[in-house]
């Protein structure tokens, strides 16, 4: 059973263990209790924080980089993270960011850390297992707090995302290359390229296709249920030129090996007789 500290004696007892240990885990351990449980017992009694963890030694960065959207930059990592990133509430009431990725787009992983203050020492390996991969997380409550309230909620997965419409209009572009970086991708079908993005909601997809509709004179495509989740696609040179051009004309941030993929493919793609949109046998939205 894990101690609690109730009656003045008690937490006069605890603190002074803490008072005189190295730090608050190594208090935890003599009283037999969380070292959150320590933490939370100092800073209500107006104990600084001591030794290599707690509190006031947490690895300080840009906390606030969130809070509002107002430069591409931002825009673009948002989206990124609407696609591939994660905030969660820990058993102990901690709240969290987290980001993974395969091991081979870590320099990309480290650009996000970089916006944010951090170094790529904060980007940690996970080489275990056929996939290596890498990862970024963060605890902190306000960082969370600022994700949520951009829609990046909780069980983001099941849920899903509503589009960014509170964005300003020059900053949308940005958070739509983000989030094809995340959950989009280039690849050939029958020898024609094709631009493709995925999400749980469709309301998700069909906004975001009526948008690069109007701003990119694409052709209307069917939005596609398919496994678990919803997906539309784009096919042919003259329809993954018009929205090559409308993610990278001038784009400051981008995962390199899929723009690299896209300019590839629209060199060996041969030049449309007529412009083409995509089709599926899927139960169609």
């Amino acid at each position: 059973m894990k101690a609690t500290f109730k009656t003045p004696e008690e937490i006069s007892h605890a603190l002074d263990i803490y008072k005189n240990s190295i730090d608050a885990p190594d208090a935890a351990r003599k009283l037999g209790c969380r070292t959150m449980t320590i933490w939370r017992l100092a800073k209500k009694h107006g104990i600084p924080s001591h030794g290599k963890s707690g509190p006031k030694n947490l690895i300080p960065f840009r906390e606030d980089y969130f809070e509002a959207i107002d430069t591409s930059e931002k825009a673009y990592w948002l989206g990124f993270i609407a696609a591939d990133g994660c905030v969660r509430k820990g058993k102990g009431g901690a709240w969290s960011f987290a980001m993974t990725l395969a091991t081979k787009d870590k320099d990309h992983l480290i650009k996000l850390a970089e916006a944010l203050g951090l170094t790529a020492a904060s980007v940690r390996d996970h080489l275990t297992g056929k996939h290596p991969k890498c990862s970024l997380v963060l605890v902190r409550k306000s960082f969370a707090f600022h994700l949520i309230d951009k829609g990046i909620v909780q069980n983001k997965t099941y849920v899903g995302l509503d589009f960014p419409t509170y964005l300003a209009q020059d900053l949308m572009r940005d958070y739509l290359r983000g989030y094809l970086d995340g959950d989009g991708c280039w690849y050939h079908h029958r020898k024609n390229l094709v631009c493709s993005f995925i999400s749980k909601r469709p309301e998700f997809l069909i906004a975001m296709r009526d948008y690069l509709i109007t701003e990119c004179g694409v052709e209307p495509v069917r939005v596609c249920e398919t496994n678990d989740c919803y997906r539309m696609v784009w096919e042919g040179r003259a329809q993954c030129q018009a929205l090559f051009n409308f993610f990278y004309h001038d784009a400051i941030v981008y995962l390199e090996r899929k723009k690299i993929k896209a300019e590839d493919g629209l060199v060996l793609q041969p030049i449309d007789k007529r412009r083409r949109s995509s089709k599926s046998h899927s139960k169609l939205k």
